[in-house]
């Protein structure tokens, strides 16, 4: 299910994009501002969004639970010192 909705946003949003594409390229030549102006905006409209694309992958929400490391740091404290229920002499007194 989730991979069908996947596929057709990535379809959709090519076509979309191409017809945008397209129509401003179509509207400046017609108004006389030469394929480069047209041209010159679909580009910068690209680089807009690859900045918006990376600003949110930068600012993404990183989930953790209670007792667990963010992916990519390891746990030196868990490391260190071994769990009280691995020592068989825990909690004894002699």
């Amino acid at each position: 299910m989730a991979s069908s909705g996947l596929q057709l946003c990535e379809t959709l949003s090519v076509a979309v994009m191409t017809g945008v594409g397209t129509a401003v390229t179509a509207y400046g030549s017609s108004h006389g501002w030469g394929d480069g102006r047209g041209l010159g905006l679909i580009y910068l409209a690209a680089a807009c969004a690859l900045l918006g694309i990376a600003a949110g992958l930068r600012t993404a929400v990183r989930r953790t639970t209670r007792g667990t490391e963010p992916a990519g740091q390891p746990a030196a404290e868990s490391a260190a010192q071994p769990a009280p229920e691995a020592t068989p002499e825990a909690g004894r007194s002699a």
